[in-house]
């Protein structure tokens, strides 16, 4: 008896279960391992605009205003949930970074769980075994293999909030196509939320009508009289959401006086050969993402794909859920594309992926939707599933080496700043990025400044970028620095010079003197020359 109950169990999948269950776990375990590294990046920005507006009295204030207010740091970015979010953390954990990112990282299994709601929901009462089908999206997801910055880095929630409100959207939408009045009402609430987490949202209503024509499109109906059918089914599910889409362009055409623009510098591609050319972008984020295998762990990605799907009977999938296959797979297609009708996809040392989180949800769905359907064969999935967290352990591991990093700088700099006086001015030269992790850029000040210090020190130090040579140049010599000390005079010949940090010995380090920065091509040259006798943190 005991022998054919294991049988049995193997036989339904509860063995696949318990395996795929027990992969989800251990990649929770190995996200929480670098859960205590600092702040990285806009991080340090972010931050500082809660703990200004908590320090006015009036954080809820300020982050409601969002909703009718742009953020004015340069972007027609409009992505008030973000700020909530953030409001929620400061309230929550203060200005301690483990807290942030436990909130992250919550948020990014969060989405890999409901994934596997939705699909469960989906194949419900169809031979396939709807459990499993759900713990291959969950894991999927999970496994996205550049997830560094969606899962590691606060500063990117709006992607993983923007997946959270999509995936309930979706989850709105039965396979038989048959919503009810909460149905509907959901749907528009989700798509709200969505849109107010990022604007890659406003590609959902297009998903939605996707599905919901490859849903309505395998009714037994002929010529013009299922062609009517199919379009009007789709109409009545989605209009709502079409009418909602519309009504958040317009308002912000009315906030930027631009209904689709993100960056200042966005511009649509002039023909396909830009549109391709910022498209192969997106090399830079597998080969730095993965590293030095990066050619290895791509093929083995295609052999597992392509043993999952051949491993499947695919003739035995309904009609109605490989079209909605396949209208997911157009899905993932489509927010695939879409970011480079703005921008080049990604940079040489790999930054984007964030942009890649949409169409990987709709690939895992779309994975999930055909893996389901022979229990027994769930091997060839399990081998993607590990495939794709392979991957995603490399650039993990870069955001966990470059958070621990910046918690050691931080902690140095209450020492450095102590032994600058009040008549002198010291700059700390950090990297704008550690491999693919986001480092210094755009955190200068909230590095030394509270909250993430006990006390201010942006009076006596500040943090620079590589580029920036130019503007401290100006800076020093014409009476910023006096700003910075609230009004007190300050004398050039106060500046002690540029400082970088070493990290074989852990300690803020003299790079260049401070009489030479009356010239910043001189300057930028001496710290170039001296980067790498000093031991600075790379890249210069």
């Amino acid at each position: 008896m005991p022998q054919s109950t294991a049988v049995e169990r193997f036989a339904t999948g509860q063995v696949a279960l318990y395996v795929f269950a027990a992969v989800f776990a251990s990649a929770i375990a190995w996200h929480i391992a670098g859960i205590d590294g600092a702040f990285l990046a806009d991080d340090y920005g972010n931050l500082n605009a809660i703990f200004a507006a908590s320090e006015r009295g009036a954080l809820w204030a300020w982050t409601l205003s969002l909703l009718h207010e742009p953020l004015g740091n340069g972007s027609y970015a409009f992505r008030p949930l973000q700020y909530v979010s953030y409001a929620f953390d400061w309230l929550a954990f203060g200005a301690n970074p483990v807290g942030w990112r436990a909130s992250t990282i919550a948020l990014y299994f969060a989405n890999a769980v409901v994934a596997g709601l939705v699909v469960r929901r989906w194949l419900q009462g169809t031979p396939a075994n709807a459990a499993l089908g759900g713990i291959i999206a969950a894991c999927l997801l999970a496994g996205y293999p550049f997830a560094g910055d969606v899962a590691y880095y606060p500063g990117c929630r709006a992607d993983s909030l923007t997946c959270l409100f999509s995936l309930l959207y979706l989850s709105t939408i039965p396979a038989d196509g048959r919503s009810t009045a909460r149905d509907h009402a959901l749907r528009v609430a989700w798509l709200l939320c969505a849109l107010l987490s990022k604007e890659s949202a406003a590609l959902l209503p297009a998903v939605a009508t996707m599905l919901c024509l490859a849903i309505s499109g395998t009714a037994r109906r002929a010529g013009f009289a299922r062609v009517s059918y199919v379009v009007g089914a789709a109409a009545r599910e989605t209009w709502p959401s079409w009418a909602v889409l519309g009504g958040y362009l317009v308002w912000r055409g009315r906030l930027f006086d631009s209904i689709w623009k993100v960056y200042l510098s966005s511009t649509p591609p002039h023909d396909v050969s830009e549109l391709l050319a910022r498209l192969s972008s997106f090399r830079f984020i597998v080969t730095e993402n993965i590293g030095s295998h990066h050619v290895i762990w791509s093929v083995a990605a295609v052999v597992a794909f392509v043993w999952a799907v051949a491993s499947q009977e695919l003739r035995v999938v309904p009609k109605r859920h490989a079209a909605m296959a396949a209208a997911l797979y157009a899905s993932a297609l489509l927010y695939f594309v879409a970011p480079a009708f703005s921008f080049d996809v990604s940079n040489p040392f790999g930054e984007g992926a964030r942009h890649f989180y949409a169409a990987w949800m709709c690939a895992s769905l779309f994975c999930a939707m055909l893996l389901a359907w022979r229990p027994l064969h769930w091997m060839p999935a399990l081998a993607l599933v590990l495939v794709m967290f392979a991957g995603q352990s490399q650039s993990l591991a870069q955001w966990h080496s470059a958070g621990m990093q910046m918690k050691r700088i931080v902690a140095a700099i209450e020492g450095f700043a102590g032994g600058v006086r009040d008549d002198q001015y010291a700059l700390l030269l950090l990297p704008d990025h550690q491999r693919i992790a986001l480092f210094a850029r755009n955190a200068q000040g909230g590095i030394v400044m509270r909250p993430t210090q006990r006390a201010d020190y942006l009076s006596r130090v500040a943090v620079m970028l590589s580029p920036d040579f130019a503007h401290w140049s100006q800076n020093l010599m014409g009476g910023k620095i006096s700003e910075l000390k609230a009004g007190a005079p300050f004398n050039p010949a106060g500046f002690l010079g540029l400082y970088c940090w070493n990290p074989s010995v852990a300690r803020i380090v003299p790079l260049t003197s401070g009489a030479i920065a009356i010239d910043f091509r001189a300057w930028r040259e001496a710290a170039d020359r001296n980067f790498a006798d000093a031991g600075c943190l790379s890249p210069f």
